[in-house]
């Protein structure tokens, strides 16, 4: 699953460069080819006219790339510097772009980017989910349990848990319940709460 995960941030991290730089090209390619059979001013215009900058698609672009990087960087600390990177190239392309390939885009208001600050207490939960589930597992972090409250302390093992799909429908519960109980799961579990509270 991480392999994936890496591989589809990666690609994430490269395909807007590449839809820039082809897209440029071609609309180059166009204006060179075809300046000289134009019969009119105005299919001038339409030809040298720039193309709109798409704010929609690279905002939800970048947002996917931050949740993703967000949610999943517990288990796969190189999604940090994928993010980094993404943000650098969606930085550098981007800034091109709209100075010297796009037209002069409509004035925005900051809707989005209050709707995306809104958004991102859901992926703090989500990651610190992630964290838990990731932390309190005895093979990745070994570590001290504590008893919670209806809960012993005890270790699931892949045993356990197939026996009890079959015996006990609360197996996912009560294994949730045991890793948010280990040693190392314990500053995530204050990051869950917090940002439990931040969305109620």
């Amino acid at each position: 699953v991480g392999g994936s995960i890496l591989l589809t941030m990666c690609l994430n991290t490269l395909t807007p460069l590449l839809n820039v730089a082809t897209a440029l090209f071609r609309s180059r390619w166009r204006q060179a080819c075809a300046s000289r059979s134009q019969r009119s001013q105005e299919e001038l215009l339409r030809l040298y006219t720039p193309p709109h900058f798409p704010f929609p698609v690279r905002h939800a672009q970048q947002l996917a790339a931050l949740a993703v990087a967000l949610i999943f960087s517990a288990g796969m600390p190189l999604l940090v510097l994928l993010a980094c990177a993404c943000a650098a190239l969606f930085y550098c392309t981007d800034k091109y772009v709209l100075l010297r390939a796009c037209r002069v885009p409509p004035r925005y208001t900051e809707d989005l980017m209050l709707h995306l600050v809104r958004l991102l207490p859901i992926a703090l939960w989500l990651h610190a989910s992630v964290a838990i589930w990731v932390f309190g597992q005895p093979e990745v972090s070994p570590s001290q349990r504590h008893s919670c409250p209806g809960q012993a302390s005890r270790v699931h093992t892949i045993a356990d848990m197939a026996m009890s799909i079959g015996a006990n429908s609360t197996w996912l519960l009560d294994t949730a319940v045991d890793r948010a109980c280990s040693a190392a799961a314990l500053p995530n579990m204050v990051v869950f709460t917090i940002a439990a509270l931040l969305l109620m």
